[in-house]
């Protein structure tokens, strides 16, 4: 079809430009008067022979109807006509021209003609393409209006182009009314300034179903203006769909890692963020600006080594960080990092497919204390301990391991698996084996084994070496073991030489001339006999084994064998007993038995029995049997000391090792008394011992052993020793005195060993306090003693102030001289019976026991505190340490330990919260003080996280002129009404860690907010903002400060940064006032808020840089009342007036409130008689340019 237009203005001078590729001039019939052109080139005719020839006779017969209609519009007016339309070539083939007309004074046809053919072609392939990639595309003449489609945009529409011929208004219709003014403000500057567009919109398709589409924009210039926009659309529903739902798919993957208790992030293949949750930023909080999605890796540890969270890292930072770069670029890796203030975190990160890093942050803090207890109480008991990562093959051990076999623990690394094989005992490798694949098929709780290791020195070590597998994959295979090594190479020498000893016993057996026999305690049966009890008895082997002791016993020993059976059964031992054996030839002959019971590995009880026939030797030895039944004895007692006394107690018999025992010569032992003053005896503690527990008296009187009697003495030259006595009767025969026979035993050493073991255990070994489990096995006692009534005593927890910065200033062998002489003070503070203990680090305890009232714990509270404050010289340096002590009574009727404890922590709590160096008791109104302020730190931690935080402006004004001079931000929080965050409500986000975030939001706020009212000509004044000391003590503040204040191109002086008095007096004073200095020399005021409510003295107001100082509410609310404090703000404005220091009243609620203030001479004022806080920038623009005051001579009214 022929396409033809009227030209619009700007178009009409395209006749003259040149760029066509034909001219002519026709008349108003049509035929040619003149041309000029390659006409023979383009249509094979000659312009000689076109002359006169009417145009129409070459046109296509379908655009014959159209160029006449388009001839008729040139001549009724039309300035230029654009027409498009086909001629026959000489050739007889159709070729497409471009013309624009216009009626020249001279009444003909001026035209410029362009062969568009290929043109026409390229559209029509373009079109077969949008066809096929369902890609539309438009194009809009703005000044005629005119929307033209292509087929493609029909087709995405669901439109027929022969019923719809689209505009501006009607394509635009078919678009979502959300969308609609979008499209048209892009087509809008599109047309006015050629800016393209790409836009994403929903539409609506003539089937009424609701699509979405891409679409795009862009311009044709003619050097001036625009001319011609164009652009495509493409249906892009399930791209979109695909979209939405890959963002849904997103956000339930952060919610699922946000749901983690652990920290998570993700790295791309070049190390940068793409996804972490919040419990990592957690983990790092003074990382937390920096982890953003993008960030890169090596980037944010160097940052996080800047910071000084690595303390491991310090003198070695490259080292480190490369390290660190090392374990990160593993496949998977497991590092395990120390933080700056005091944590751990366990670092697991692992390959993705496609090169990026997947990691997790787990909090392993806990778990180190108790691997830390877990080595202390490794180290105390002298065992070595490994640990066998299986994945990397690789080995750890501890000091006491290498040591065992040897070696310095360095001399060993790297440690593998390999090194412990080339070291075992090759006869133990296979056993050791099957006892550690048994343990991982799970056959076993504990792999176990005595095995030989190989010392340094060449001798082999035997080691019970125990372990269990700690870590198993999905499958059960084991990954990770860890385990222990005891030497027991003297227990296993012993073993060995017992072995020897059995073996020497078996030949003695064998070989004894006296008759020896094993019988069943129960039957009596012979269950073994040596040569010499044949020999004696006439049996063989096989005849006396089928035997019982009976069946060689005569008849007439029934009572006799009783007793001696009874007292086989008291003392393990029988004999000597003499009686008589029956031989093989029934003879009767005379034997004298000695034996003990035993038992076997059955527990069966068996008696070993040695027969000696006495028969030969009966007479004429009688007195030498006596005496060698005597030495036998006491022989047999293999103990140190030897005493026999007779019935007087009268020592009769001491052998060499006496003398050592008691502490006199040997010469002196014999015919003392066994009480002789020169070993004066004592009990355990040097007090008397009872008389009738002494072991010869005991003895004495029951005719019994005794064994074990603890007792001490002191030598002649006063030195105490402990004695174990054992002392047991001795059967009367003829020339033997000595009634009792005792083995006495020195165990002062051993008794000592076993206290210091025990002390030790129960002791601090830096302050010689009792430790935590001293405390809680007494707590434990205290708490749950229900004999006691309420208010009976007390239990208090001790931290002393600001120990991390002198610890960190002098360094940690003055604070541990510092934590003795705490020790020190807390023991001579109470009294004997009470136990002080230290939990460990800065933190103690005491338990008051039998304290009726609870005005002598406050005694000892007030005590406690005065007697910590006293100066100390550490270092050189005067220090005046105090301490934050929280109080719990033990309740009526007892309590747990984790009420006692938990109610004493809250107390605690409440003490530092009020400014430590003070104690507090815990009851029901702390509980719901402490309460509230866990609710109101949870709301801050709400509000900031849920950006439900907000910042409003209260006026500030000079009382001398009523002038406006400035805004305090103030930030609030949204619920039924706002709630400001009072100075008590910062101080709980500093506590809950949140006051970092607020006040960046306060300065960022604040400052955007001041430079829009500076750029709208409204002048705010100065802005003050509250600051505390954790922002003070940030390196980063000040500098954050400056660039905040050149970004928003604000001069510092329209800053004033508002302190509490207890920044000032912080411990890190030294670190405040450098930060405050800094702010004061970047040019912005500093503000003592609060005035009079804390503990700041003259020397805080000359020694730091403060400009103003602002009179606390409690004091203004006190004016015009009877009240001492109505004097107060007269006060003060005189005192900073003298010190050249601005004054500003806070809280100026009422009339003669501001009239007093002004009268006294106060600079600038606050409250809510002059405004209220402005929650938004309308009612802040609304203030500044509706303020008005009304001035007398003596008064400033506020209007």
């Amino acid at each position: 079809m022929p396409e033809s237009e009227h030209a619009q203005p700007g178009r009409s001078t395209r006749l003259n430009e040149g760029i066509f590729d034909l001219l002519c001039t026709a008349t108003r019939e049509g035929c040619f008067v003149s041309l000029d052109g390659d006409w023979e080139g383009v249509l094979g005719w000659h312009p000689d022979a076109l002359i006169g020839q009417r145009y129409l006779d070459l046109l296509h017969p379908e655009d014959l109807e159209a160029t006449r209609e388009a001839a008729v519009q040139l001549f009724s007016g039309a300035s230029v006509t654009r027409f498009v339309n086909r001629y026959r070539s000489r050739s007889g083939s159709y070729r497409w021209f471009e013309w624009y007309a216009r009626v020249a004074d001279d009444g003909l046809i001026h035209a410029s003609i362009r062969d568009i053919t290929c043109e026409r072609r390229q559209l029509a392939h373009a079109r077969q393409v949008e066809a096929i990639s369902g890609i539309g595309s438009w194009e809009l003449d703005p000044s005629m209006q005119a929307l033209i489609w292509s087929p493609g945009t029909y087709t995405i529409f669901g439109l027929d182009p022969e019923r719809f011929r689209p505009d501006l208004e009607s394509a635009l219709a078919l678009f979502d009314p959300q969308d609609e003014p979008v499209l048209r403000a892009a087509i809008a500057e599109l047309i006015a300034q050629g800016t393209p567009f790409d836009l994403t919109l929903a539409f609506m398709t003539a089937a009424g179903e609701k699509r979405f589409g891409r679409a795009t924009g862009g311009a044709e210039h003619d050097g001036r203006t625009v001319t011609t926009v164009f652009g495509t659309f493409q249906d892009i529903t399930e791209l979109y769909t695909a979209r939405e739902e890959a963002r849904r798919a997103r956000e339930e993957l952060q919610n699922a890692i946000e749901a983690l208790p652990d920290g998570f992030v993700l790295f791309d293949k070049e190390d940068r963020i793409v996804a972490f949750n919040e419990q990592h930023r957690r983990l790092y909080p003074n990382m937390a600006d920096a982890v953003q999605l993008g960030a890169h890796f090596e980037d944010l540890v160097r940052l996080s080594l800047k910071r000084g969270n690595f303390p491991e890292a310090e003198g070695r930072e490259e080292e480190w960080m490369a390290e660190r770069l090392a374990a990160h670029a593993l496949p998977r890796s497991l590092v395990e990092q120390p933080i700056r203030d005091g944590r751990w975190l366990r670092i697991i990160e692992t390959e993705t497919r496609d090169g990026g890093r997947v990691g997790m942050r787990v909090d392993i803090t806990d778990l180190k204390r108790q691997e830390q207890r877990l080595a202390d109480i490794i180290a105390g008991t002298n065992v070595g301990t490994w640990e066998w990562d299986m994945t990397e093959n690789v080995m750890s051990y501890n000091d006491r391991w290498a040591e065992i076999i040897g070696y310095r623990l360095e001399e060993i690394l790297p440690a593998t698996i390999d090194f412990w094989r080339r070291i075992s005992h090759p006869d133990d490798i296979a056993r050791a084996r099957a006892c550690l694949e048994a343990h991982f098929r799970g056959e076993t709780e504990f792999y176990e084994c005595e095995v030989r290791l190989r010392h340094k020195d060449g001798h082999w070590v035997w080691v019970l070496d125990r372990g269990r597998v700690s870590q198993r994959d999905e499958n059960g295979k084991p990954l990770r073991m860890s385990g222990t090594h005891l030497d027991i190479t003297e227990r296993k020498q012993a073993e060995i030489e017992l072995e020897h000893q059995e073996q020497l016993l078996r030949g003695l057996f064998e070989l004894s001339p006296v008759g020896i026999a094993l019988n069943d305690f129960e039957t009596g049966a012979f269950i073994d006999v040596n040569d010499a009890l044949l020999a004696s008895t006439g049996y063989t082997r096989e005849e006396f084994l089928r035997l019982s002791y009976w069946d060689v016993t005569p008849e007439g020993y029934a009572e006799a064998e009783k007793e001696q059976l009874d007292s086989m059964q008291r003392t393990g031992r029988f004999g000597p007993f003499e009686k008589e054996y029956i031989n093989n030839d029934g003879h009767r002959y005379p034997v004298l038995l000695n034996g003990m019971l035993v038992h076997d590995s059955m527990g069966r009880k068996l008696i070993w029995t040695i027969i000696e026939d006495i028969s030969a030797r009966k007479t004429l030895e009688a007195a030498l049997i006596a005496e060698r039944d005597f030495l036998a004895q006491i022989n047999a007692t293999s103990v140190s000391a030897i005493t026999a006394l007779d019935a007087d107690g009268a020592i009769v018999f001491a052998n060499d090792e006496a003398e050592r025992v008691l502490g006199i010569a040997h010469s002196d032992v014999e015919g003392r008394s066994f009480d002789a003053p020169e070993w004066r005896i004592t009990d355990l503690d040097g007090g008397p011992f009872p008389m009738e527990d002494l072991p010869f008296i005991r003895v004495m009187k029951t005719g019994e052993p005794v064994y074990d009697v603890r007792h001490a003495i002191v030598w002649p030259d006063g030195r105490r020793r402990v004695l174990s006595i054992n002392a047991a009767p001795l059967k009367q025969t003829n020339g033997t005195r000595a009634r009792v026979v005792c083995s006495v035993t020195d165990i002062t050493e051993r008794m000592a060993n076993e206290a210091r073991i025990l002390s030790q255990a129960r002791e601090d070994a830096l302050t010689g306090l009792a430790n935590r489990a001293a405390l809680m096995e007494q707590l434990e006692h205290f708490a749950g003693d229900r004999r006691e009534r309420s208010g009976s005593g007390a239990f208090i927890l001790l931290d002393l102030d600001y120990f991390k910065e002198i610890n960190d200033s002098l360094g940690h062998i003055a604070g541990d001289e510092l934590l003795n002489e705490i020790a020190h003070r807390l023991r001579e503070s109470v009294r004997d019976g009470d136990l002080v203990a230290r939990l460990g680090g800065d933190e103690f305890a005491i338990l008051l026991r039998d304290m009726r009232r609870e005005e002598d714990i406050e005694t000892v509270a007030e005590t406690l505190l005065a007697r910590i404050r006293e100066p100390f010289m550490l270092h050189g340096r005067a220090l005046n340490p105090s301490m934050s002590i929280g109080i719990a009574l033990r309740p009526a009727g007892g309590a747990s330990v984790e009420e006692l404890y938990r109610n004493a922590d809250s107390a605690l709590y409440h003490a530092k919260a009020t400014g430590r160096n003070t104690w507090s008791l815990f009851n029901a109104d702390l509980r719901a003080r402490i309460a509230r302020r866990k609710q109101i730190g949870h709301a801050i931690e709400e509000a900031v996280v849920g950006g439900g935080l907000e910042i409003a402006f209260q006026p500030q004004i000079r009382l001398d002129t009523g002038e406006h001079s400035g805004f305090e931000a103030l930030a609030f929080t949204h619920e039924a009404e706002p709630v400001f965050l009072s100075r008590d409500y910062l101080a709980i986000a500093e506590d809950t860690g949140q006051i970092q975030a607020i006040g960046d939001r306060l300065l960022e706020v604040g400052l955007s907010r001041l430079a829009r009212f500076v750029a709208d000509g409204n002048d705010p004044g100065r802005l003050a903002l509250n600051i505390s000391a954790t922002q003070l003590k940030d390196e980063s503040f000040v500098p954050r400060v400056a660039a905040m204040l050149n970004r928003f191109g604000l001069s510092p002086n329209r800053l004033e940064f508002e302190i509490a008095e207890n920044t000032l007096v912080d411990r890190g004073a030294k670190t405040v006032r450098e930060a405050l200095a800094a702010l004061d020399t970047l040019g912005a005021t500093i503000a003592l808020d609060d005035f009079g409510t804390g503990a700041t003295s003259l020397s805080h107001l000359t020694s730091f840089p403060i400009s103003r100082l602002k009179i606390d509410p409690s004091f203004v609310r006190a004016i015009g009342t009877a009240c001492e404090s109505a004097r107060i703000p007269g006060t003060i404005i005189d005192m900073a007036h003298n010190l050249g220091i601005g004054v500003i009243a806070a809280g100026v609620d009422q009339q003669p409130q501001f009239d007093s203030l002004a009268m006294a001479g106060c600079d600038f004022a606050q409250g809510e008689l002059i405004s209220k806080p402005l929650l938004d920038d309308a009612a802040i623009e609304s203030y500044l340019i509706a303020r008005e005051v009304m001035r007398t001579r003596d008064k400033v009214f506020l209007l």
